[in-house]
């Protein structure tokens, strides 16, 4: 079946066209990033529970978020800011996960900006950590959460 005529488009994408119908040039934006994805970038910090943080992870992609988990174990810790920071420049929800809370990694996580997020995930509490993350993650999607910092704190985000 038929649906459209797509001869007269020859491969150009509609989500790259400006304001004025003409494909846009320059640099892609953050702005642009976001409503190709439909969420903000952010990065959730995990520490001492990993299988927490790929149940979180599973959660987001199943929701449409373009949700990727960088382990502290599988990346050298010299090249930990650079791929955090290229994972949010790219505009992906990223999960760092982490077994312990080394100075360092505290050092680089401080380093990566706005929209990050530390989520307390001890096994008692998994359920409502979950949620209360998940509850974030929905704020990037209209922007709400997209400039915070901070911690999820028994039932309430704080700075």
């Amino acid at each position: 079946m038929i649906r459209e005529d797509l001869s007269r488009s020859e491969g150009v994408n509609p989500q790259s066209s400006g304001t004025l119908g003409g494909p846009r040039s320059g640099a892609v934006t953050a702005e642009e990033r976001h409503l190709r994805h439909g969420h903000r970038a952010a990065i959730f910090s995990v520490v001492g529970n990993p299988a927490f943080a790929e149940r979180f992870e599973r959660s987001l992609f199943e929701r449409g978020f373009h949700a990727i988990l960088v382990r502290t174990e599988d990346v050298s810790s010299t090249s930990l800011l650079s791929v955090l920071s290229a994972l949010q420049d790219a505009g992906a929800v990223v999960i760092h996960s982490s077994v312990t809370n080394l100075p360092e990694q505290q050092a680089v996580l401080a380093d990566v900006g706005e929209s990050l997020f530390e989520i307390p995930a001890s096994e008692k509490n998994e359920e409502e950590a979950l949620k209360q993350a998940l509850g974030l993650a929905e704020e990037l999607r209209s922007g709400v959460g997209g400039t915070s910092k901070g911690k999820v704190n028994g039932n309430a985000f704080t700075d």
